[in-house]
């Protein structure tokens, strides 16, 4: 008798975001959707009309005695790491959205958790699996760019419509897109960068522009941030965030120089297309401009897809990393190089763009010095 296939049975916590996430695992073969945990009843109501067939609870404590083997984190944004650690410390696998903690306290309670459960935890940051990022990191690994340079990311996505942050704030205003600074929400814009070129952050300066926009609306944060970094091969990167600039549509943008050519993504009018330089491409006098595919595409990718195909790489890897052993597409390490550059560069700001060292929380002798560092954003 042939064994039947495993399916991983996820729980998901927070339903907004969540509710879209839910659906990704719903649809996939090699998981079950089996309960989804959200306090606020309204919210709770639409999910249900959706995924009536689940166990719904208020209390995270209970959800987390469900039967299951792995939660999905997504609820808001700044208090990701204590659930996380929660689920861990009971033996479930955590796929968590983005950040990843909001002190650098929390990134080292993180890193341990992981360490001593010996679970799975991937960092949802699905910026880096679009098929302009996936391609972006493909060339610079095959080696045509050379050594990494400078490299540049951006996420500017105005959210100064009063509709759009009535639904996202839902009328509270200490939401925390109200008074979140503008350098911590950093991985959409720093992450992809780290994950192209497989460098770190080691330094970090914060620079941050006045609040004119956002204090309209509510906003009691920066309208824009900017994140200076150097990386552990030497290399700068900015980083540019701002929920308080005026642009649509939205800026994803990516450019990578290295010391053969340099690759971006197009800024208009499609984004999914790339540009590339190469010093030794003889096939044309200054670029290469195409649509990359992504780095696999299977009937289920087609189907599923999401946030421009991106969010169906990050649950599909995340399953096949615990189902079979495939490499985890964005381990805690790499989340907290992601997340910890945003952190310290608003304390970098606060103290007059001062540099800060971005700890490398892989060495647990690197963590006791950060262990009882509860400043926050």
């Amino acid at each position: 008798m042939v064994e039947a296939r495993r399916r991983l049975k996820i729980g998901v916590f927070g339903g907004g975001r969540g509710a879209y996430l839910a659906s990704i695992v719903d649809a996939h073969p090699d998981a079950e959707l089996v309960a989804i945990c959200e306090g606020k009843p309204e919210i709770r109501a639409m999910c249900k009309t959706r995924f009536p067939d689940v166990k719904y609870y208020e209390d995270y404590d209970e959800f987390l005695k469900h039967d299951m083997d792995a939660v999905i984190i997504a609820n808001y944004a700044h208090e990701h790491a204590l659930p996380a650690i929660k689920a861990m410390d009971l033996g479930l696998h955590v796929l968590s959205e983005v950040m990843a903690c909001s002190t650098l306290a929390e990134g080292v309670s993180l890193a341990r958790a992981v360490e001593r459960n010996r679970v799975v935890y991937t960092y949802a940051e699905n910026y880096c699996f679009f098929r302009f990022t996936q391609e972006m990191q493909r060339v610079y690994k095959s080696g045509e760019l050379g050594e990494f340079q400078y490299g540049e990311g951006e996420y500017v996505h105005g959210i100064t419509d009063v509709v759009y942050i009535a639904q996202l704030r839902r009328g509270d205003p200490d939401h925390w897109r109200n008074w979140v600074p503008a350098t911590f929400y950093c991985s959409h814009a720093l992450g992809p960068v780290i994950k192209i070129t497989g460098t770190r952050p080691v330094k970090v300066v914060g620079l941050t522009s006045p609040n004119r926009n956002g204090r309209k609306f509510g906003g009691r944060g920066d309208d824009c941030g900017v994140i200076m970094c150097q990386m552990s091969n030497g290399a700068v990167v900015k980083a540019l965030q701002g929920a308080g600039l005026r642009r649509e549509p939205p800026s994803v943008w990516y450019c990578i120089y290295g010391t053969k050519g340099c690759i971006e993504n197009n800024r208009w009018p499609n984004m999914e297309y790339v540009n590339l330089f190469l010093v030794d491409d003889k096939g044309t006098p200054y670029q290469r401009t195409y649509l990359p595919e992504f780095s696999y595409r299977t009937e289920l990718s087609e189907k599923i897809g999401g946030h421009g195909g991106s969010d169906f790489y990050t649950i599909d890897g995340f399953i096949q990393c615990i189902l079979r052993g495939k490499p985890n597409p964005i381990d805690v390490y790499e989340a907290l190089d992601m997340t910890l550059p945003g952190l310290l560069a608003f304390r970098s700001a606060y103290e007059g763009s001062i540099p800060y060292e971005v700890p490398d929380f892989r060495n647990e002798d690197v963590r006791k010095k950060y262990e009882n560092d509860n400043w926050s954003v």
